[in-house]
């Protein structure tokens, strides 16, 4: 069975108006590697505790090739809803950061958060976002709530601590 309904079709490109800034999102694509490999590099320390406390990306020798191909295989996956990665904009074309959504998996053989969720989240606003970081969050976690078909969706690391989110296993 899909995660996502077959009736269902994501946005390739949303505008999220409220307080600046406003939200440009775009499925997340090589045209991106630039601006996100910027991003990407310059807030690596704070970046590292989006994806979980073992996280290890982005890798210190992050490439700017690897960092396309990783856009590569994101647009891919969005393409065959798979997954869905988003960048976000500001409205004056400054890269805020990425939004990521993506089907829980099934880490240990009875996992607890499958009955719970539909799909997680996560989000890391770049240099250039981060004064803006709980609002655009809000934002996003609202946007979900209102325009996708998930029951609920978790935001491990966020709303959930790594710690809960874990025990919840």
């Amino acid at each position: 069975m899909p995660w996502v309904p077959a009736g269902f079709e994501p946005p390739t490109a949303v505008v999220l108006d409220g307080p600046q800034p406003s939200l440009h999102l775009r499925v997340l694509a090589p045209a991106d590697t630039e601006a996100d490999y910027e991003a990407v590099m310059s807030a690596r320390e704070r970046l590292r505790a989006v994806f979980g406390p073992a996280s290890t990306w982005p890798a210190e020798g992050l490439t700017l090739a690897q960092n396309t191909a990783d856009l590569v295989r994101h647009e891919a996956e969005f393409h065959a809803r798979e997954a869905f990665a988003y960048s976000v904009w500001s409205e004056d074309g400054v890269y805020l950061g990425c939004l990521y959504i993506l089907p829980m998996k099934r880490p240990v053989a009875h996992d607890g958060r499958l009955a719970r969720f539909d799909a997680r989240g996560h989000f890391w606003s770049s240099n250039a976002g981060f004064a803006h970081d709980a609002a655009m969050l809000d934002r996003l976690q609202r946007w979900l709530r209102e325009a996708w078909p998930f029951r609920a969706v978790a935001w491990p690391g966020r709303d959930i601590p790594w710690g809960e989110w874990q025990a919840m296993a």
